[in-house]
């Protein structure tokens, strides 16, 4: 935290220092705006992390610079940045690694580097989280697969057939969706959406049959609001109806001084923070009110 603290007292007073006027605008410039995102990440990313925690393993690259740091920054001058120093330790470490003559003197960092290892190991097989930093696992029926997941397990073999061993997995996921757009264009996903919706009755049954003594309060309060299907002639929800139908309840539980006004803003923020393939789950549910 501490360096943290000093890291972002650094970046206001260079700030200062380099802007004497016209401050807001300076201040809200896209450089200096990612760099303070950049620091504040840091510091989220550390707020889950405990101080106590086994120090993970160093590579060899990392005993190398330990080693060389005070060295480089003698030859270069006090006056040599942070990063120019890390780049001229770069180059002489590439030097080391190309060099046959000196392997001697690389075994030693990577010696050190598996040693680090070894002991990293040692102290997690013993290491506990404080309850605090423990992740909490839902337990409960596994939610059922969109169409598109169907059709991307059946095919992706097929996809890394046709275009190669060296596709990259984004490539074949894009050449996957290209497929998929042309079936539904075609209107040939029919056998996709039908092991979606039986996929999605088998979630909502196993949901139905937990009893309460074993599900999860969460699991509990979406069955109490799931809603009942009526006749097939009324209107079916929408996808977005049946997540609210079904979040509704343990939203309150969470903020039960929330107003029904704020709690339909939560809802809402939620939904959108889901991915097209995880909003699929509720909009191929075959749920009428």
């Amino acid at each position: 935290m501490n360096t943290l603290v000093k890291n972002l007292n650094k970046l206001v007073v260079t700030f200062l220092q380099e802007n004497g006027t016209d401050l807001e605008s300076s201040w809200m410039n896209s450089q200096n705006q990612n760099s303070i995102k950049n620091l504040l990440s840091k510091i989220e990313k550390n707020k889950n992390k405990d101080p106590n925690a086994p120090k993970r393993g160093k590579s060899a690259y990392l005993f190398f610079c330990t080693a060389n740091r005070d060295k480089v920054v003698k030859d270069m001058g006090k006056d040599a940045k942070a990063t120019e120093i890390t780049k001229e330790l770069g180059v002489r470490w590439n030097k080391l690694k190309d060099d046959p003559k000196r392997k001697k003197e690389l075994d030693v960092f990577e010696k050190n580097a598996t040693a680090d290892k070894v002991r990293y190991q040692k102290e997690m097989e013993t290491y506990v989280p404080p309850p605090t930093l423990v992740k909490k696992v839902r337990t409960g029926p596994k939610r059922g697969k969109s169409a598109y997941l169907f059709f991307f397990t059946a095919n992706r073999e097929k996809v890394v057939k046709d275009m190669g061993n060296d596709a990259k997995a984004t490539e074949i996921t894009k050449e996957l969706g290209k497929r998929w757009a042309k079936l539904k264009q075609t209107k040939k996903t029919k056998e996709f959406d039908d092991l979606a919706a039986k996929d999605k009755a088998r979630y909502f049954k196993e949901k139905s049959e937990m009893s309460s003594e074993d599900a999860p309060a969460e699991v509990e309060a979406e069955v109490e609001a799931e809603p009942e299907a009526e006749p097939v002639e009324t209107k079916k929800l929408s996808g977005y109806q049946l997540f609210c139908s079904e979040k509704r309840e343990e939203y309150r539980k969470k903020h039960p001084s929330a107003k029904p006004s704020a709690v339909n803003k939560l809802l809402s923020t939620a939904w959108k923070g889901l991915s097209a393939e995880e909003q699929s789950v509720y909009k191929n549910v075959d749920v009428c009110k």
